[in-house]
């Protein structure tokens, strides 16, 4: 269960820095998986209930306007980044045109890759552009699948799993971070379920480079070896 009480910890030191988004995605994160405890599932639930109110609050008492929130889609990584975050608790519908605007101008990936992911959840029914990395993508809103639903993450989470939670849970968080980092990356693309194997293997090959000095890599590569 330590496992489960750091990821608790985490997302409440999260809430007390007022980082709402950032918990709120790490709570999404784990009712999508799987299997979780049920205390922990309660849990997650409560503090879900919590930020959303104390968001609901925020936003009456200091909600920026929204033109200024779309004037910050226009501008440097930082501010669209953060424009993205102030529209998350907002019906997208309502500024299609804006939207469109902004993913076939280049914008910054992360950024583009969140909007694509807001427009996932709330399946929206247009056909929008995206240019990323100077390649552009055609799709719509509501055919993209949310990362944490996906079955290429779903089947990847699963493999890492089984090679690293158990024996190296502090890894295994970094593991998730990087896993979701790559499919968030991805959107409009879904890995698909068979690609879930090769994607967990790139998981674990990227942070053994970074992470060169930890010899539990090689264990844990050697572990997916014994396996096959």
């Amino acid at each position: 269960m330590k496992y489960y009480d750091e990821i608790l910890a985490d997302i409440e030191d999260k809430v007390n820095r007022k980082e709402y988004d950032a918990a709120l995605f790490k709570i999404k994160e784990e009712l999508a998986m799987p299997y979780i405890p049920k205390e922990f599932e309660e849990k997650l639930i409560l503090l879900k209930r919590d930020i959303q109110y104390a968001i609901s609050d925020k936003q009456q008492n200091n909600e920026i306007p929204i033109d200024k929130v779309l004037h910050l889609l226009k501008g440097n990584d930082k501010s669209q980044l953060r424009a993205v975050e102030l529209l998350e608790n907002r019906n997208l519908r309502d500024f299609i045109v804006e939207i469109k605007d902004f993913l076939e101008k280049d914008p910054c990936p992360e950024a583009a890759s969140l909007m694509i992911e807001l427009l996932a959840e709330q399946e929206i029914k247009e056909e929008f552009v995206v240019i990323k990395n100077g390649l552009e993508y055609t799709f719509y809103g509501d055919s993209v699948i949310p990362v944490a639903q996906s079955e290429g993450f779903l089947s990847a989470i699963s493999f890492l799993s089984e090679w690293v939670e158990n024996d190296y849970p502090a890894l295994y968080g970094m593991c998730r971070s990087l896993l979701i980092h790559k499919c968030y990356m991805a959107l409009p693309i879904n890995y698909e379920k068979e690609d879930g194997y090769s994607l967990a293997v790139e998981v674990i090959d990227e942070l053994s480079d970074i992470l060169e000095d930890d010899t539990s890599f090689i264990e844990i590569k050697n572990k997916i070896k014994e396996m096959n």
